[in-house]
């Protein structure tokens, strides 16, 4: 009794001291983490939650409800890295808890199988890194994990379908219909295999999906009417192009997964393999196994015959993996120990190395100390620009819209156009230089180009790897960098 209390303890303190203290220490990147923060600011400062925007401009890339979470947080503990980040981890923490609690249902049988699982999942690479930034995927995956639990809970009880028509609507509200879709593919393959004709019937029940509905139609039906396009947009650019070109450029090979999966497990890949080898035999004999592998194969396949392909899409499947590795990894003695806090040390230090080097990590940098510099140094009426190029979270940490200088946006929401912030021309640009002081942020090549053409001396703020900021009057000394 005292070793188990001894080794909750033990996961609860390491979980807290990895997963908290750094959530707020680093600036937020580009530009997904930038983007997220900056829409959800706008939602708080103009009071619209209903339409994203993004330096101003509609912004349909996603359903809202991840802006709505980080918008309440920013809303209760104010405009900063922690409050952006915070619902990301709370929902990570859920997931760990929801990882614990499923485990124990599925195999009462099995002693500690529960508390490994979670420990798995929780100092699982790419799982712990992912819940220390502001994107979606994680808060997808958790979201499917209800799901699935709620669905697992039906196939043995009859109840909980309610539960999943409630956790699919919220997780269409995240990211489109993509949670819908893999969840339909491994209760049909499930119930094809098991035969339970019974259960499949009560599927279709109506009423838990006039739930689904009441949840997602809303939303969609609301921002459809006020913007004539929209549904096409949402259809041919988010799903069919995503899905099926390489449009968005993200395409990959069709094993990149299975190589992400192999680093994201670490330190506990030797293990995976081997559970996923031991338990292979296990599918056809326990219908819990049969779940397993589907909530695993499924999005795996999904995902790697998609034409867009990033890291965080495989997300889902980890609390299944972290199961069945955890069924072999409890059974090699104290090693667990061993590699859990020798992962969260290094997790540590990477997120701190980091934070000491996020304004050299190219196009991925954070816009932090930039703006710091601008806001420590500007006057009223000085005007903020970035030439052919956007920085999404430069508006979140300077409080204004950014001029956007041959900068192509998806303008065609938008029913009055902002001339004054949306400079299509050089020239137009040239002739701001000459009449207004102007903090400007650009590639670097692309700097080398304007500063030939510009009218006045160009003066650089700071620079990295990849941007520079400049200005187009001479800095006090102390202002640059």
């Amino acid at each position: 009794m005292n070793n188990q209390i001894n080794k909750k303890v033990f996961f609860i303190l390491l979980i807290m001291l990895l997963y908290v203290p750094l959530l707020g220490l680093r600036g937020l990147g580009e530009p997904d983490e930038g983007r997220y923060a900056e829409i959800a600011r706008e939602m708080v400062e103009s009071k619209d939650f209903i339409t994203p925007r993004l330096n101003a401009v509609k912004h349909f890339h996603k359903p809202p409800l991840v802006y709505w979470m980080v918008a309440a947080s920013l809303s209760v503990l104010g405009k900063n890295e922690f409050a952006a980040r915070l619902p990301v981890l709370v929902f990570a923490l859920i997931g760990i808890i929801g990882t614990y609690r499923f485990s124990k249902a599925l195999f009462p049988e099995k002693k500690d199988l529960a508390f490994f699982s979670s420990f798995v999942l929780a100092l699982s690479l790419q799982y712990y890194i992912w819940s220390q930034i502001l994107c979606p995927d994680m808060i997808l995956s958790v979201l499917m994990l209800l799901v699935f639990c709620s669905f697992w809970q039906f196939v043995q009880t009859g109840k909980g379908l309610f539960a999943v028509a409630v956790y699919l609507g919220l997780s269409f509200l995240v990211k489109g219909p993509v949670a819908f879709l893999l969840v339909f593919i491994v209760a049909l393959v499930f119930f094809l295999v098991t035969r339970d004709r019974e259960k499949a019937k009560k599927i279709f029940a109506p009423a838990p999906w006039l739930v689904f509905l009441i949840i997602v139609l809303p939303w969609f039906v609301t921002v459809m009417i006020k913007n004539k396009g929209l549904l096409s947009y949402f259809l041919n650019y988010h799903l069919l192009q995503r899905f099926a070109t390489t449009a968005h450029g993200r395409s990959r090979p069709f094993y990149y997964f299975l190589g992400i999966l192999l680093a994201g497990m670490l330190p506990w890949t030797f293990w995976t393999v081997k559970g996923l080898f031991v338990s292979r035999k296990l599918i056809f004999q326990d219908k819990r196994y049969l779940f397993l592998y589907l909530w695993i194969i499924v999005p795996l396949v999904f995902f790697s015959l998609s034409g867009s392909k990033l890291p965080g899409y495989i997300l889902p499947v980890y609390p299944a993996l972290s199961i069945i590795t955890a069924d072999v990894l409890k059974k090699d003695g104290k090693k667990w120990i061993v590699f859990g806090s020798l992962s969260a040390f290094l997790y540590a230090s990477a997120m701190i190395s980091a934070w000491m080097l996020e304004e050299s990590l190219g196009e991925n940098f954070s816009p932090r100390r930039p703006a710091e510099i601008i806001l420590s140094n500007k006057l009223p009426g000085d005007r903020i620009a970035s030439f052919r190029c956007f920085l999404h979270g430069l508006p979140f940490y300077v409080g204004e819209r950014v001029v956007l200088v041959e900068k192509k946006r998806e303008v065609q929401f938008e029913e009055h156009l902002d001339k004054g912030y949306y400079v299509e021309k050089l020239d137009e640009f040239l002739v701001m230089l000459k009449r207004q002081r102007i903090f400007c942020f650009s590639y670097e090549e692309d700097f080398e180009e304007l500063d030939e053409k510009s009218p006045v001396p160009l003066f650089i703020l700071w620079k990295n790897s990849g941007f520079v900021l400049f200005t187009n009057f001479e800095p006090a000394e102390e202002m640059a960098r």
